[in-house]
């Protein structure tokens, strides 16, 4: 009888085990549709310990209902107004929505791209403005603060040779000066001749 228990019990751990394996696979993240680089997709991931807003954009909660493709690109090839961004959101002539990243950034480390993707998950349509860079910016300052308290390593990485990480520093010590709001941040933009032009409105912004 102790053999046959023994056997049961085993066969019902066996079953247990199988089923276990196959929800993990089923519930399993696939980023796969949104980016073929690992670096990204381990960007895409890390934003999940956060919350969902990014995955959720990516996944096509965004103004074209698609999924959202990010990349590694040279910036300045693809047009000379992004010769200085790090990263653009655009929406192509098939009607698709793209995020592109400067290839000059693909040595950061998977923290700072999930940084960077805060930033361009919150340009989710064709239109921007003043408030909604606040915002965008913001959300970097404040996931870039996350993940070096998580890891404190992160912020003293080599600001010449990880630029993103000098820009992130940057903007998450803005952040932290003025009393962890927004305001030194929305007074970097309207100092930036580059968001001249934009209205200081946006839908939902």
């Amino acid at each position: 009888m102790c053999i046959l228990f023994l056997k049961k019990t085993l066969i019902v751990l066996f079953v247990m085990l199988f089923f276990a394996c196959l929800n993990s696979k089923a519930f399993a993240a696939d980023y796969s549709a949104n980016t073929r680089d690992p670096v990204i997709y381990s960007a895409i991931t890390l934003t999940k310990t956060m919350n969902d807003s990014v995955v959720k954009v990516l996944a096509g909660e965004n103004s074209t209902h698609q999924t959202i493709f990010v990349q590694f690109a040279n910036l300045s090839e693809l047009s000379y107004e992004y010769m200085n961004a790090d990263a653009v959101t655009v929406i192509g002539e098939d009607g698709r929505m793209k995020i592109y990243i400067d290839k000059s950034l693909a040595n950061s480390p998977p923290e700072a791209i999930a940084c960077l993707l805060e930033h361009e998950t919150t340009h989710n349509d064709s239109i921007s403005s003043i408030e909604e860079e606040v915002v965008a910016w913001t959300k970097e300052a404040t996931a870039w603060s996350y993940f070096t308290q998580k890891k404190p390593a992160l912020a003293n990485l080599d600001e010449t040779k990880y630029p993103l990480v000098d820009r992130l520093n940057y903007l998450s010590g803005l952040y932290k000066q003025s009393g962890r709001t927004s305001s030194a941040i929305r007074q970097e933009i309207l100092s930036n001749g580059v968001y001249t032009n934009l209205a200081l409105h946006s839908e939902g912004f």
